[in-house]
């Protein structure tokens, strides 16, 4: 795997990571069919308790060296950015929605945008 693919994934990890800490900020959860009638101190526990399986998820891929495996990581991924992005997209109008600000948006997208670089690179180097 090229060091320009690893350095995009590496970016896309820290937006993501940036991206969840602005989530608890915002309260996301409010957002969320299953948590959003909950009181906002059991909602967020719940909603950060629900990062630790997908941080280990995510802390697996990149510890995995074999090539084969981080590259079905990657897209796997790149395509849940993507989708995440539009979630966020078509939630933009939602009551419960605090992700307006420029910073916010700017996490989101860049995020889909690099998965998109990513995707292509990697089919590119394939």
């Amino acid at each position: 795997m090229s060091e320009i693919i690893k350095l995009l994934f590496l970016i896309n990890f820290s937006l993501f990571l940036v991206h969840e800490m602005d989530a608890v900020k915002q309260q996301e959860w409010k957002m969320l069919i299953w948590l959003k009638n909950l009181e906002d101190e059991k909602a967020y526990k719940i909603f950060t308790a629900i990062h630790i399986p997908l941080y280990v998820f995510l802390l697996f891929g990149i510890m995995d060296t074999s090539n084969n495996t981080s590259t079905i990581f990657l897209i796997i991924i790149d395509v849940f950015l993507i989708f995440h992005a539009s979630i966020h997209f078509f939630f933009k109008k939602h009551k419960n929605n605090e992700f307006n600000s420029y910073f916010s948006k700017i996490v989101i997208n860049a995020m889909a945008i690099i998965s998109v670089a990513q995707i292509i690179l990697l089919k590119l180097t394939a």
